[in-house]
């Protein structure tokens, strides 16, 4: 134990308050320390030098007078109080009504929120025109490779055959 636990127990243990454990942890650390030792004599000559010389304060008034006046409070207080709820019970329609109150606000807020965003710039849609293309020629890597071009205009594809296997396939 320290002295700054002891110091703060000392008090309690002079007017016999401490509990029997305490007591006694208090004991054994003031048998080890002077400084502990010394302020509990102190405080024990204090206690005693109180006791000694404890007086009755006089009453500044007579006795009959100060029963009247302890009287007149005690009847002021015994006036009837409010009386405070110790259940709190919900009234139904009401947490409704406020409810719905609040979701009608919060819907306006939202509404005139949303109003207030940004609108994108509209955007011009243009349909796609079909793109054409024309094969003039194809390159082949020697004289004796026969190739073809092939142009659907229903399915808008070019197919280029060669040697009677398509080579590549475009859409147009």
């Amino acid at each position: 134990m320290n002295c700054k636990k002891a110091q703060i127990w000392l008090q309690g243990y002079v007017d016999g308050e401490l509990s029997p454990g305490r007591m006694q942890r208090l004991r054994k650390h003031m048998d080890g320390c002077s400084e502990c030792r010394g302020e509990f004599s102190r405080l024990s000559q204090l206690k005693t030098l109180l006791a000694e010389n404890r007086t009755h304060p006089a009453m500044e008034a007579a006795p009959e007078f100060f029963w009247s006046q302890v009287k007149g409070r005690i009847q002021g207080e015994l006036q009837p109080r409010r009386a405070f709820r110790t259940q709190f019970s919900l009234a139904w329609p009401q947490v409704f009504a406020w409810a719905g109150a609040c979701a009608v606000v919060m819907a306006v807020g939202a509404v005139v929120w949303m109003q207030s965003l940004p609108k994108p710039a509209p955007v011009a849609v243009v349909a796609p025109q079909p793109a054409e293309a024309q094969v003039d020629w194809i390159v082949t890597k020697g004289p004796d490779l026969y190739a073809q071009a092939y142009h659907s205009k229903e399915s808008r594809a070019t197919i280029i055959w060669t040697e009677g296997m398509p080579v590549i396939s475009l859409e147009f």
